[in-house]
């Protein structure tokens, strides 16, 4: 869908700015503050909005908004504080004055079956959300109406009503929802007649518009789709393009280091066929596990892989496949496992036997202090599933129940026994119980196996410092810092490294550095014995606190 003011189509979703279907060069920061611009248009939005919305997780220079801000009115050719397309209201913020009109999908919702969207009851999950949920009918009104999508108040119509719509009658859907978290989560759900037609979460710095922003684009979208689909029904049985399996192949092939080529065929999947929803699901399964897989910053995958999980969900709502490379999102990025263990818990209300679910569910539990149930998850998967006994032996490590993790992780190297990552646990299972120089060669051989991965280096070198072998701990550290200069989050690994030398002061600084990176492997704080050499500093538990492990 495209949102067109003069000779300029943004497409949102995409990306994308054109004049007069030449595309114009923007950069990431002006784009993201056109499209919140955009999608408020008429409205006021304030500083506090907009450096909410687009730094949420860092502190940006002063003058940041400002250039941002410049950049964008050079792009659109806008001059002055008040130029054709943004007023600069001095001191407050920015308001988009230029008429904006909806074209694409989303403008067709009512062919949908929906003739309008009436927003009904949003309450507040606590005191503190209170001012934001009273705020946010007027904020999704007022988000939604410049997509295409007829939006009014239940107070002006009642939504309860039908009305006729080419000779039948159609209900209009009811959107209503509960804020949460402090007013920064939204959670939402469009009914109709009792039936439940969408739902979604976000989260949001801002209020109430930041928030309605956030939910109003998803909900065009999908009541494009579901248009679009009564249009042309074949789509809802639409053939999996070549990529799709091309995909496939190199991601059961990832840890032969065929994670880039997975992640090339996939989106080429979801080019060629932007309505099958097993690509977008493949695309953000791969995406989330880049970082550790290829150097992708997570900053850069994580989102990216979140817009793929939601794009699938868009296109099959009861799926149970996408909410789980979104709750990997949600836990290792978000850091939110209470909220990735729901989806997860979703996911197999949905797809019982769906195993990706089980083993990240698992998981989860057994790092997140739940040892028993969430052994007691992967136990039962790996009775039906021979591979899972990997899953038990990574959790039983982190659970600190070694022999169990010794145990499960041999059985795994039974079948599998160039799996570099599982004979580097079963190192760290043996140097824990004492038996370092067992252990030493377990991760010399996965080292021989994998390569210079920098987690199996920080980690060689980590079980060199614990044994005094300083020499070999020194050059493996060096070699892990070298290959840990691609940028996913990896300082944080070097941590124990550092720590077992007892060199505090950098352990803490890796740690530091891996929280502005968002690095996933800090999820890993509250778990592993190689970092019990910090928990007793006050930077260390702050990091964790922040991390929420």
């Amino acid at each position: 869908m495209s949102l067109t003011f003069g000779p300029f189509a943004l497409d949102a979703a995409e990306r994308h700015l054109t004049r007069d279907g030449a595309a114009v060069p923007l950069g990431p920061r002006a784009l993201d503050l056109l499209v919140l611009l955009v999608r408020h248009a008429g409205h006021l939005v304030t500083k506090d909005a907009i450096m909410g919305a687009l730094w949420p997780d860092s502190i940006p220079e002063d003058n940041a908004l400002t250039v941002a801000a410049s950049r964008l009115r050079a792009a659109l050719g806008d001059r002055g504080r008040t130029g054709v397309y943004i007023e600069t209201v001095y001191g407050q913020g920015y308001r988009f004055i230029a008429p904006v009109s909806a074209s694409g999908p989303a403008s067709t919702a009512s062919g949908s079956g929906i003739r309008a969207v009436v927003v009904g009851e949003v309450v507040a999950a606590g005191v503190e959300s209170a001012g934001v949920a009273r705020a946010m009918p007027e904020a999704l009104v007022a988000a939604l109406s410049p997509l295409g999508v007829p939006a009014r108040l239940a107070a002006a119509g009642g939504g309860m009503r039908l009305a006729a719509s080419g000779g039948r009658l159609v209900p209009d859907a009811v959107l209503g929802g509960t804020v949460e978290a402090g007013g920064t989560r939204l959670a939402l759900r469009l009914t109709a007649s009792g039936e439940t037609l969408w739902t979604r979460t976000v989260t949001a710095a801002g209020g109430a518009s930041a928030l309605a922003a956030s939910a109003a684009e998803p909900l065009a979208q999908t009541l494009g789709a579901q248009a679009q689909a009564r249009r042309r029904p074949e789509a809802l049985v639409e053939s999996a393009p070549l990529a799709y399996f091309e995909a496939v192949y190199h991601w059961a092939r990832r840890m032969e280091g065929r994670a880039v080529q997975a992640h090339a065929a996939f989106e080429a999947a979801a080019v060629a066929a932007p309505g099958f929803a097993p690509a977008w699901t493949g695309l953000a399964g791969v995406l989330v596990m880049l970082p550790h897989q290829a150097g992708m910053s997570p900053r850069e995958a994580f989102p990216r892989a979140r817009a793929a999980a939601e794009r699938a969900r868009d296109l099959a709502p009861d799926a149970a496949e996408p909410l789980v490379p979104l709750s990997h999102v949600v836990w290792r990025y978000e850091w939110d496992g209470a909220e990735a263990e729901r989806l997860l818990r979703l996911a197999l209300d949905r797809a019982p036997r769906l195993d990706a679910a089980r083993r990240s569910l698992g998981t989860l539990l057994a790092l997140t202090g739940r040892v028993d149930e969430g052994l007691d998850v992967l136990a039962r998967l790996a009775r039906a599933v021979p591979d899972a006994a990997m899953d038990v032996g990574y959790a039983a490590f982190f659970a600190r129940r070694l022999d169990l993790a010794e145990r499960s992780l041999r059985a795994h190297l039974r079948h599998t026994p160039a799996d570099a990552m599982a004979r580097l646990f079963l190192g760290k299972a043996l140097a824990e119980q004492g038996r370092t120089e067992e252990g030493i060669a377990e991760a010399e051989a996965a080292v021989r196996a994998a390569g210079p991965h920098p987690v199996i280096l920080a980690d060689l070198a980590y079980l060199y410092a614990a044994a005094g072998r300083e020499a070999e701990a020194r050059a493996f550290l060096a070699s892990a810092e070298h290959a840990g200069t691609i940028s996913f989050g990896f300082p944080s690994w070097l941590a124990p490294v550092y720590a077992a030398r007892g060199e505090t002061e950098a352990a803490l600084a890796a740690l530091g550095r891996g929280v502005d990176l968002r690095g996933p492997m800090l999820i890993h704080l509250g778990a592993w014995g190689g970092f019990d050499g910090l928990r007793a500093e006050p930077r260390f538990r702050a990091v964790a606190l922040h991390v929420g492990v």
